[in-house]
């Protein structure tokens, strides 16, 4: 059985969005970020790129470039479960017609 990996994962809100939408919507008001976390399993690694494929609690799948702070990432194998922390929040334009 894989083991629970801690690494935490730095999504910008165009990669992030997609994967995790169908989630609990963000309570932070608009303009303010909410930190979301997740527990997705490893599809993929690149680890010459630094990129990593998961898998979210939908069945989502989303590719990002991991971080130098994530020093232990040739440790991760496919199929691992990894927790994910990502910023989440909402904008609102408003234009006169």
């Amino acid at each position: 059985m894989n083991c629970l990996k801690s690494l935490i994962f730095s999504f910008g809100l165009v990669v992030a969005l997609p994967v995790f939408s169908q989630m609990e919507p963000p309570t932070a008001p608009p303009g303010e970020a909410q930190l979301i976390e997740v527990t997705a399993t490893v599809e993929d690694i690149d680890l010459e790129k630094r990129l990593i494929t998961v898998k979210g609690p939908k069945g989502r799948v989303v590719t990002s470039q991991v971080g130098p702070k994530v020093e232990n990432l040739d440790q991760v194998k496919v199929g691992d479960k990894v927790r994910v922390a990502y910023r989440e929040a909402l904008a609102i334009m408003v234009e006169p017609q």
